[in-house]
C-alpha cells in the first residue's frame, strides 16, 4: 500500500470528523439566531411567548422569519454548490494519484514521464507524494512543479526543466540534478544529500534551512542563490560553482569561500567596487 493512500484515509476520516463538528455549530449557531429573531420580533409587537402553543403560532406567522428562511435556502444551494465542486477536485486528485501510482510499476518510465507532464499542465500537485527510489525522470519538462515534502530518493533529473519547481521539505537524498534548468526553484528546508547540482542552473534558486551535506556544485550557475541558514554548506563545492559571488550566504561563509578561492587555482580580482572576487 502506498504511503500517499494510508495518508488519504487519515485525511478522509479527519475531514469527516471536522464536517460533523461544523454542522453542530452551524445548527447551534442557526437555532441561537431563530431565538434571537422571534424575541426581537415578539417584542416588537408586544407578544408574549411563555407557552409553546404560543411560539408555534408566532413561528407560523413571523414575517422575518420567513426572509430568514428564504435567505438561508438561497445560501445552502451556494454552499451545497461549492462542496460539490470541492469534492470533486479532490476525487479527481486522488484519480490523479492512482494513476501516477499504478504507472511506477511498468518497466519503462516513457508512461510515467507523460502522466507527470500531462498532470502538471493541468496544476496538479505532487505534494507529499512517494515516488519509488530511483525513478528515472531525465529529461522530463515540469515547470512549476509542485514536489513540496515529496519523496524523491536517487532520483533521476539529469537535463529535467524544472523552472520555479517547489521543492520545500521534499526529501531527495542522492537525486541527480546535472545539467537541469532550476531557476528560482524552491529548495527551502529541504533534504539534498548527497544531491548532485553540477552544471545545472540555479539563478534565483533559495535553500534557506536546507541541508546540503555532501552536495555537488561543480560548474553549476548559482547567481543570486540564497543559501542563507543552510546546513551543512559544503564550501569546497560551492566555491567551484559560477556566480557564487552574488549568492546570500550566512555571515562569515563568503569570507571562508575567499580564503580558499586561490588554492583552487582561481585568483581573487577586484571589481570596480574594488570587492574581491574571482576570476573566471
Amino acid at each position: 500500500m502506498r504511503k500517499y493512500l494510508s495518508l488519504r484515509q487519515k485525511r478522509m476520516l479527519s475531514g469527516v470528523s471536522i464536517q460533523v463538528a461544523k454542522l453542530v455549530l452551524l445548527i447551534l449557531f442557526i437555532t441561537l439566531v431563530i431565538a434571537l429573531i422571534l424575541y426581537m420580533e415578539a417584542s416588537i409587537l408586544g407578544k408574549s411567548l411563555t407557552t409553546i402553543p404560543s411560539i408555534i403560532e408566532f413561528l407560523k406567522d413571523s414575517a422575518v422569519l420567513s426572509v430568514v428562511e428564504s435567505i438561508a435556502i438561497i445560501t445552502s444551494l451556494v454552499v451545497f454548490s461549492f462542496s460539490g465542486w470541492r469534492n470533486q477536485q479532490q476525487q479527481q486528485r486522488y484519480a490523479s494519484l492512482a494513476l501516477l501510482d499504478a504507472s511506477q510499476t511498468l518497466e519503462k518510465s516513457v508512461s510515467l514521464k507523460g502522466i507527470l507532464t500531462e498532470l502538471n499542465d493541468r496544476g496538479e500537485s505532487f505534494q507529499n507524494y512517494s515516488f519509488k527510489p530511483e525513478i528515472d525522470l531525465q529529461e522530463i519538462h515540469l515547470p512549476g512543479v509542485n514536489f513540496r515534502q515529496a519523496e524523491l530518493p536517487d532520483a533521476k533529473l539529469t537535463n529535467a526543466y524544472l523552472r520555479e519547481g517547489n521543492f520545500w521539505g521534499a526529501q531527495m537524498q542522492g537525486a541527480t540534478f546535472q545539467q537541469a534548468t532550476l531557476e528560482d526553484a524552491n529548495f527551502n528546508e529541504a533534504c539534498l544529500t548527497g544531491v548532485n547540482f553540477s552544471r545545472s542552473v540555479l539563478q534565483g534558486a533559495t535553500f534557506r534551512g536546507a541541508n546540503l551535506e555532501n552536495c555537488i556544485f561543480n560548474q553549476a550557475e548559482i547567481d543570486q542563490v540564497d543559501f542563507t541558514k543552510a546546513k551543512n554548506l559544503p564550501i569546497d563545492q560551492v566555491v567551484l560553482a559560477e556566480g557564487w559571488q552574488t549568492a546570500t550566504f550566512d555571515p562569515g561563509i563568503e569570507e571562508q569561500l575567499h580564503q580558499i578561492a586561490p588554492s583552487i587555482g582561481k585568483p581573487l580580482r577586484l571589481d570596480s567596487r574594488g570587492t574581491s572576487s574571482l576570476s573566471k
